[in-house]
């Protein structure tokens, strides 16, 4: 009888579950044991008020208001620290993601803007080339990858080459065959090291199978190791472009080394994509409506 994987996480960051309905815990990744000071299964059952009277207020605001939110919380428990805490939906629950941050990061998560970059107006292919090209050219400033390659959806399953940064000895194509749909599940998918032992997700006997395709730190799974091992690849980041609200492409980053990524590099790459996409999507909507103007002329 085939049984069901247990839901396991990267050890970048700790994560709670609770019922929506209850507050009570559901869910806890088994490093939840050296946040609170007690063993992880403990916590199970629990109200989350007691644990953090804090997580549960923000848990309060994310049910009335269940929108992306990210808070910086500065304690847990007795222990001082500084997390980013992100909350997202698995069917019943409330996922609560806490990722440790260092404090000196803190004032500069969101201090640079990169939005000046791609100012200038798309008029015509070779401004689409030039800003593609300073894109790709800024990715391995602010990720520190190596390897790095854009590619823009074609149809639902076909994916064209706009442009790559660094040399491999596979190609990225293969890179993209290997990853199938992997890599479009979500607005963000990380792998730290490949090889590293993912953390496990305890949970009550009644819980709900967890979804966590909205997770940062989930781990990859056995498919996505396999396919990171074939093309010699240890770290992996890769997340979609979004132009007029669907999917047009997607940035493939990876290292042959482990390639640890911190938060205030992944809100500049978020900053640095979504100025070009918003230059993408002006560029986009021009087009559609030359072409439009064109074949209403023509009749």
């Amino acid at each position: 009888m085939q049984t069901k994987p247990c839901p396991s996480i990267q050890r970048n960051g700790y994560l709670i579950g609770v019922n929506r309905d209850s507050l009570e815990i559901t869910h806890v990744s088994e490093n939840c044991a050296d946040l609170f000071e007690k063993p992880a299964s403990a916590l199970l059952g629990q109200p989350l008020a007691a644990v953090s009277e804090v997580l549960m207020e923000q848990v309060k605001q994310f049910l009335l208001e269940p929108v992306f939110k990210e808070y910086f919380y500065d304690s847990v428990l007795k222990r001082t620290g500084y997390f980013i805490v992100k909350h997202f939906t698995s069917t019943d629950n409330v996922m609560i993601e806490l990722t440790p941050i260092n404090p000196l990061e803190v004032n500069y998560l969101y201090s640079i803007d990169l939005r000046q970059l791609f100012k200038m107006p798309l008029r015509d292919e070779d401004d689409f080339k030039k800003a593609t090209d300073m894109f790709l050219q800024a990715i391995p400033l602010y990720s520190g990858y190596e390897h790095v390659a854009l590619y823009r959806l074609e149809s639902n399953v076909s994916w064209s080459l706009e442009g790559e940064i660094g040399s491999h000895e596979h190609s990225f194509a293969d890179i993209m065959a290997s990853l199938g749909d992997e890599c479009t599940r979500s607005a963000f998918r990380y792998v730290e090291n490949r090889d590293a032992q993912a953390l496990k997700v305890l949970s009550l006997p009644a819980a709900t199978p967890l979804d966590l395709s909205h997770s940062d730190w989930r781990s990859a799974s056995y498919e996505l190791t396999q396919a990171l091992e074939t093309v010699n690849t240890r770290s992996l980041l890769c997340y979609p472009i979004v132009v007029l609200q669907k999917i047009w492409g997607m940035v493939v980053c990876f290292n042959t080394d482990v390639k640890p990524l911190h938060l205030r590099k992944i809100r500049d790459l978020y900053n640095l994509s979504s100025s070009y996409a918003l230059s993408v999507s002006c560029y986009t909507r021009d087009e559609i409506f030359k072409t439009m103007a064109s074949s209403k002329h023509e009749r």
